[in-house]
């Protein structure tokens, strides 16, 4: 469900009536590199002796899990269709 509310949050806002197939591929792109600066950042923490390595290890486990679902078939309204863009809006 959280996959769901940030792509409503991301979607270009606008007269738009849908999205092409290039322009989801950059919305899929944004989303999943959006913990890798979280990850940067508790490696820096980790550096100074503040252990984040609980929370680390399950945002990189996120991170692989949903590169490999985009590598098999990533799940998401088909923004291509004017009817879902509109409903998903």
């Amino acid at each position: 469900m959280a996959r769901l509310y940030w792509f409503h949050d991301f979607l270009p806002a606008g007269e738009r009536k849908s999205l092409t197939d290039a322009e989801i591929h950059d919305l899929i792109e944004t989303y999943l590199v959006r913990n890798e600066v979280e990850v940067e950042d508790m490696h820096s923490l980790d550096r100074e002796g503040r252990s984040t390595k609980p929370k680390m290890d399950l945002l990189q486990a996120a991170i692989q899990i949903e590169a490999a679902e985009y590598d098999t078939g990533f799940e998401l309204p088909d923004f291509t269709t004017k009817r879902v863009y509109e409903l998903f809006r």
